[in-house]
C-alpha cells in the first residue's frame, strides 16, 4: 500500500519459467502468489514447507485487493489449514523453524 506512485522495477528470471514455479521463503512474513488454477486447502498448498512433527509454516494470510482487508487467517493445525487458498490471490505466510531457505512449490 502506497500513498503516492511509487516505481517498482521488476527483475525477470531469465531461461523461462519454471515447473512447477518455486520460490524461496525465510522466517518472518513472505509474501507469495498461488500457482494454481483451482482453489487448494493451505496444509496442500503449503506442504513443500512443512516438516512434521516440526512444522515450518505457521499461518498465512490473504489480502482482499477489492475491498483492502484481510481474510481470516489460517493457522497450519487441523482443521484450520483446510480452508481454502485462491488462484490469482496474495498471500501473507509466516514461516518458523530451522535451517533456512525453505523452498515453496
Amino acid at each position: 500500500y502506497s500513498t503516492m506512485p511509487k516505481q517498482v522495477n521488476l527483475v525477470f528470471k531469465s531461461g523461462g519459467a519454471s515447473t512447477p514455479p518455486t520460490k524461496n521463503v525465510y522466517p518472518g512474513w513472505n509474501a507469495i502468489g498461488f500457482a494454481g488454477v483451482d482453489p487448494q486447502s493451505a496444509a496442500a498448498t503449503l506442504v513443500t514447507v512443512n516438516n512434521p512433527p516440526g512444522v515450518f509454516w505457521a499461518k498465512v494470510i490473504g489480502w482482499n485487493a477489492a475491498s483492502q482487508v484481510y481474510k481470516t487467517p489460517i493457522a497450519n493445525v487441523a482443521p484450520d489449514n483446510t480452508a481454502q487458498l485462491f488462484p490469482t490471490n496474495g498471500y501473507w505466510l509466516f514461516m518458523n523453524g530451522d535451517n533456512p531457505p525453505w523452498v515453496l512449490s
